[in-house]
């Protein structure tokens, strides 16, 4: 029974100092950002987002990213089509690390698109200009912070600020 308990003991210890482990070289670092908020687009009015990235350090400076989100407004009336927004995003941050988090600020290129209301319901499909700040703090592999983004373009201009929840590889 001794020795159950001693092969126990040492499989635990073996994991937890598994859990521990740091690893500071960037290339083994990555995470997955997802996220919820508010964002505004053309109505004026508030709506609801959903936020979706992929964050892979380069350097120890340079964060690419790749990163989703969908708005909707949520109050539309009975016989009305509900405004939409959507944004798929290439982004190049200058991020800033430490032991319990990280902040980054950052652009790129990005595709936009979506229904907005000028008299009637309009689609629209453009190139815009992303932008992007993330807050987190993190553990080795959860994190929890806040993100806001921006896409400028010349038919429908939108931000947005939510939480969000980071995955991966974190330190």
């Amino acid at each position: 029974m001794k020795t159950l308990y001693f092969i126990l003991l040492l499989t635990f210890c073996g994991l937890n100092v598994q859990a521990q482990y740091y690893n500071n070289d960037p290339s083994y670092q990555w995470w997955l950002n997802l996220g919820a908020g508010i964002s505004n687009f053309n109505s004026g009015e508030e709506q609801v987002f959903l936020y979706g990235s992929f964050n892979k350090p380069r350097t120890d400076r340079l964060l690419l990213s790749a990163r989703y989100s969908y708005a909707r407004e949520l109050e539309v009336q009975e016989m009305t089509t509900a405004e939409r927004n959507w944004d798929l995003s290439a982004l190049a941050s200058l991020y800033l690390k430490g032991d319990g988090g990280y902040f980054s600020a950052g652009t790129g290129l990005g595709v936009n698109g979506g229904m907005f209301r000028q008299g009637r319901m309009e689609k629209y499909l453009t190139v815009g200009i992303p932008i992007e700040t993330q807050l987190f703090l993190t553990l080795p592999n959860v994190g929890l912070g806040i993100v806001g983004m921006a896409n400028i373009n010349v038919k429908n201009t939108n931000w947005g600020v939510g939480l969000a929840v980071q995955f991966g590889q974190l330190r």
